[in-house]
């Protein structure tokens, strides 16, 4: 997905043909558009100037935080008019009105399809300059035979995908796969007389396919160094 940033538009601009469904003061739209894609934070004003929040602050270390263990807290905050030339695409997805939510698990999870709504908002010298339209298609609700057909579809596509990834594991198996592959070849061998001997040649052939799977592909295995 890479980086975006958020954008905020004044509640006393108009939207061309926002449904009532969408809830405009928490509405904020992401955006790859803007000169700065590093998750900041604009705005459009009342004035129909485009704004960018600016902050200070300091890092401070918190194992409570993923993947970084760093905090960033804000000291000073501020909105500063923002130089932009250009057009920012823009939407929101909404649901049909009867849809409360996923129904995992069950065929209504796929009954509704959900509405979608996209603006260009075109900027002059970071002001305002229009906001239109682009494309918006309705929330709909699928008949019971759509939703068989489509639940259909989804099934033939689910089994086409797992037939093309089996093919893909018997032509090009991984060195892991092909060792667990051929013991467990030999282990559901049908001896017709079981022989004890043929049970110590079947583990000696084992131990023959790991020797060589080790040589091949894991050649740093052993015991970890003793430690003085």
């Amino acid at each position: 997905m890479g980086m975006f940033n958020n954008l905020t538009i004044d509640e006393s601009i108009t939207l061309p043909d926002l449904p009532l469904e969408i809830n405009r003061k928490t509405l904020m739209f992401q955006t790859k558009d803007l000169d700065e894609n590093l998750m900041l934070n604009f705005r459009v004003n009342s004035e129909k100037k485009l704004e960018i929040l600016r902050q200070t602050g300091h890092h401070f270390e918190n194992p409570n935080i993923p993947f970084f263990g760093m905090e960033f807290v804000v000291e000073k905050e501020w909105w500063e008019p923002y130089d932009f030339t250009g057009t920012v695409c823009i939407y929101e997805s909404y649901r049909h009105p009867e849809d409360k939510g996923m129904q995992y698990g069950t065929p209504d999870a796929h009954r509704f399809i959900c509405g979608w709504i996209e603006w260009d908002v075109k900027f002059i010298n970071g002001e305002l300059s229009d906001i239109t339209l682009v494309k918006h298609d309705i929330p709909y609700k699928r008949t019971d035979e759509e939703l068989k057909n489509y639940l259909e579809e989804i099934k033939q596509t689910r089994k086409e995908i797992d037939d093309k990834l089996r093919k893909n594991r018997l032509e090009r198996s991984t060195p892991e796969q092909k060792l667990i592959d051929m013991i467990d070849e030999i282990v559901q061998r049908d001896h017709k007389i079981p022989e004890i001997e043929d049970y110590y040649t079947d583990l000696r052939e084992i131990k023959e396919k790991i020797d060589e799977y080790r040589t091949k592909h894991d050649r740093w295995y052993g015991k970890a160094p003793e430690q003085d």
